[in-house]
């Protein structure tokens, strides 16, 4: 506790008064004469005994009512927070965020959470003075909000705020706050958050703002005026994501969907529905269990090939910025797939040449190898070559981390082919002559999953006379295996793709595969699954980088992203091509959800949704009071949770920035002590 006027407490010096006063007590005692003075000489002892406590209880009253007085005028007070206080300041550097985020669109006690931030937020501002500079600034980290401002100019800032899409972590918050005031030094500096405490989005830094890296405790006064929305359920679609990698013209397809709620209680039959360019493609249910995700499933039918702009919706209220998912997708009309080999093999090139002369699959072969010939591709075969050589096997590992597919049938005959093996599958195998046959095949696996109705007990499975005996790495999995122990088949995650390789001869004269009722399937799974084509969305206010296959090289013409919903403006992001890759960062000017093209002149690239930030789905908050355990459990001593309205806050204000008066409790005292001489000397008598 401190003083604002310390000088005063000279005047504790006059508690001498009422002590000499009840020392040099002047009052005179008249002796009468009796003759029985026994009983009187009690009575007498009982009364002085009386007064003599009586005398002390006054003095005591007198002293703390003299003490009261004085302290009273010596204005003793708390000081406020850590930094509030200097000395040698010339005015104030104060920074005001507020959240104005999807989720302050909800319903407070006194309306709406954003409306009441700002009512707060400017009622604060006018407690400062004139000479004070403000940084006010929300979600958006806009650029404009990095300089001060005058008070004025921080109350029209402050109007002028709307919901906005953009979602920030407390941690980049406070560091936005702390780089604008860094450079005022010679000012008191203090925050002021005004949000409604998200836990999704409310994590403690491992550092006070303003504080060195050593202790969490020097840092700046910081306030939290938090804004409280009753509790309110909430479902959202959080995701989705097919059965196969690519998506073919014509054929039945499954949408997964994962959705998410903070539901107390369960629910069953609520509605879902998918829509692909604007139209309904297939409608749903779905139930809801109390604190676990529900998983769905849309089936449609592809039409023809295209990007499809596609949207998964629920009916929920009442925060619906988050009841749909905006995602695009590609339908191939036929999988790309082209062969390399040298010709050594005239049987095997003509076997698969059977399997893949359909609709489904464009195949081409290539004497030799090509480097340009990946481009575009999907799937990529290499068989009957007697000379691979490293520079191969990096290439097609290139692919494959684009998100291709490589299958490779090697030739018992080949030569020097070492650096090939070794830059494949980091292992170098040796060829055996005996024979074997497969003994399992890993029908789980999405490449034979479903090529049987049911699995025979003991099925006839593939016969080889030449097969490789290698150590697999760790990531590699096996999906045939052959009696004798080793692979047949094994697949290997590669990037965004997968390497196939076949550890056997496959020449019909060293093998019975080609001949096989698995040959077929397996070949065209192989085209199916070729390339991994994700769903496109992206989410509002985190940036990145979206990358998608292009088989046909750019113009010179501008890219465009063209909102497809709106009628908007198209937006030019920055972009660029490597390797039949096209590279898109997203620009920092999309602010609205729902689908985009990707133009380049009249030319449509891809298909990209675009979906608000779903940490802002769950409204769950912390309470005022757990908020400010969370701060005193971090150490944070410093920081602060404010419960209070417009017509309080700025009270508040005073105390954070003068610190705590506690003059009017001292006059109380000294009031009470007075009372109580008053009570002390009245002569109360008995009546009858």
């Amino acid at each position: 506790m401190e003083f604002v006027h310390p000088e005063i407490l000279w005047g504790l010096a006059a508690l001498a008064i009422p002590v000499i006063i009840h020392l040099l007590n002047f009052r005179r005692y008249k002796r009468v004469a009796f003759s029985h003075v026994a009983f009187l000489q009690q009575v007498e002892r009982q009364t002085r005994s009386t007064q003599r406590l009586k005398h002390l209880l006054v003095l005591l009253a007198r002293l703390v009512a003299v003490a009261g007085l004085v302290l009273a005028f010596a204005q003793p007070f708390t000081p406020p927070p850590a930094g509030m206080n200097q000395e040698g300041t010339s005015g104030a550097a104060i920074s005001l965020y507020i959240d104005n985020s999807l989720s302050m669109q909800a319903e407070g006690e006194r309306g709406p959470l954003l409306q009441t931030a700002r009512d707060k937020a400017a009622a604060i501002v006018e407690q400062y003075g004139e000479t004070d500079r403000f940084h006010v600034f929300t979600p958006d980290f806009a650029g404009r909000d990095q300089r001060l401002l005058t008070r004025d100019q921080a109350l029209e800032r402050i109007s002028e705020i709307a919901i906005s899409p953009a979602v920030q972590p407390l941690d980049a918050v406070l560091r936005r706050a702390e780089d604008a005031l860094a450079g005022e030094t010679d000012k008191r500096r203090a925050l002021y958050v005004f949000s409604d405490l998200q836990r999704n989005t409310h994590r403690l830094p491992d550092r006070a703002p303003g504080a060195p890296d050593s202790a969490l405790t020097a840092g700046w006064p910081l306030a939290f005026v938090p804004g409280e929305a009753g509790g309110f359920p909430n479902v959202w679609v959080d995701s989705v994501w097919f059965d196969s990698p690519m998506r073919m013209a014509g054929a039945a397809a499954a949408l997964h969907v994962r959705l998410r709620h903070n539901a107390a209680s369960g629910a069953d039959g609520l509605p879902i529905a998918l829509e692909l360019d604007g139209r309904r493609a297939a409608i749903g249910t779905f139930n809801l269990v109390p604190g676990m995700a529900t998983d769905t499933t849309l089936r449609f039918t592809h039409g023809a090939a295209g990007w499809r702009a596609a949207k998964v919706v629920v009916d929920d209220a009442p925060v619906q910025f988050d009841d749909a998912l905006h995602f695009g997708f590609q339908v191939a009309g036929a999988a790309r797939a082209i062969g390399f080999t040298e010709g050594s093999n005239a049987a095997l090139t003509k076997a698969l040449s059977r399997v893949y002369g359909v609709d489904e699959v464009d195949w081409e072969v290539v004497q030799g190898f090509e480097p340009e010939a990946l481009e575009g591709r999907d799937l990529a075969v290499v068989f009957g070559m007697r000379r691979p050589s490293s520079g191969l096997a990096a290439a097609l590992v290139a692919f494959a981390e684009q998100g291709g597919t490589v299958v490779v049938v090697p030739d018992s005959a080949e030569v020097g082919a070492e650096g090939f093996y070794r830059n494949l599958l980091s292992r170098i195998p040796v060829w055996e002559e005996r024979d074997d046959r497969v003994r399992a095949l890993s029908w789980e696996h999405p490449l034979f999953k479903g090529v049987f109705g049911a699995v025979p007990e003991r099925p006839d499975l593939p016969k080889a006379s030449r097969v490789q005996r290698v150590e697999l790495g760790a990531r590699t999995e096996v999906l045939a295996e052959l009696e004798q122990g080793g692979p047949f088949l094994s697949g290997t995650p590669t990037g965004r793709g997968y390497i196939y390789v076949f550890h056997a001869d496959l020449a019909p004269e060293r093998s019975n595969f080609s001949r096989h009722a698995l040959w077929v399937p397996t070949w065209l799974r192989f085209a199916e699954r070729a390339r991994a084509t994700p769903v496109h969305a992206a989410t509002l206010g985190q940036g990145g980088v979206w990358r998608l296959p292009q088989g046909a090289p750019l113009t010179d013409e501008p890219v465009r992203l063209v909102p497809m919903a709106s009628g908007g403006g198209a937006l030019l992001p920055a972009f660029t091509q490597i390797r039949g890759i096209l590279e898109v960062e997203l620009p920092p000017e999309l602010d609205e959800s729902g689908p985009f093209q990707l133009m380049q002149g009249d030319s449509l690239l891809a298909v990209l949704g675009v979906n608000h930030d779903r940490r802002e789905s769950d409204p769950a908050p912390y309470a005022s009071a757990e908020w400010q355990s969370v701060l005193e459990e971090a150490g944070w001593e410093s920081a602060s949770v404010w419960e209070a309205t417009e017509s309080t806050v700025g009270a508040l204000v005073n105390r954070f920035e003068r610190g705590k008066s506690h003059w009017q409790w001292m006059l109380a005292l000294a009031l009470l002590a007075l009372l109580s001489e008053i009570l002390l000397l009245q002569p109360w008598k008995k009546t009858s």
